[in-house]
């Protein structure tokens, strides 16, 4: 079975995937798009599983932030075929961000942003591109011993290599920041 909102979505994009249903018996779901009962997409306020609508992602915090958790206003805006989204006040950095479906509209939903966290491929990018896992395999980094060089980006976290001062862009958050001399 196919996933319900993959197929009309499809039907106003033609560069949008139809990912296999792993959920629901009448209308099947992916994982992009999970109800609340598929226990996909958590809320990290109040541990619910939220449907995919009803979530947002804070890229700065890599937290889920739910509608019942923080404070909505409702956007009039026309993508794929819904007519409007909500945004949430995110309550661990202090902006707004879309729900779910805006976000991979806009290419910065969290298995967008960070595709070796994806848990069903392919994955779609605005500009029609599809990433299937085939395609990381090749780009996966070799196991390496640990190693204490480096820093770590200060909006995700992210262990990166870096070892002299200058200006960098997180390839995980592609937030930049500066590295200054110790």
């Amino acid at each position: 079975m196919e996933c319900f909102t993959c197929k009309i979505t499809e039907a106003v994009d033609k560069s949008y995937p139809i990912r296999d249903a792993v959920f629901g018996e009448s209308s099947g779901r992916c994982r992009w798009h999970a109800w609340d009962d598929d226990k996909v997409f958590v809320c990290t306020t109040c541990g619910r599983a939220q449907f995919f609508e009803q979530v947002a992602w804070c890229r700065k915090t890599n937290k889920f932030i739910c509608t019942a958790c923080s404070s909505t206003r409702t956007i009039k805006d026309t993508f794929w075929f819904w007519k409007k989204y909500q945004v949430i006040a995110c309550p661990f950095c202090g902006e707004e961000h879309p729900t779910l479906n805006r976000q991979e509209f806009e290419g910065v939903h969290p298995w967008q942003a960070d595709p070796f966290q994806c848990t069903q491929f392919p994955i779609w990018y605005p500009d029609g591109r599809l990433v299937k896992k085939e395609d990381l395999e090749e780009e996966k980094p070799k196991a390496k011993p640990e190693t204490k060089k480096g820093i770590s980006c200060p909006y995700c976290k992210a262990h990166l290599s870096i070892t002299k001062p200058g200006t960098y862009e997180c390839p995980r958050c592609h937030n930049r920041f500066t590295v200054k001399r110790r």
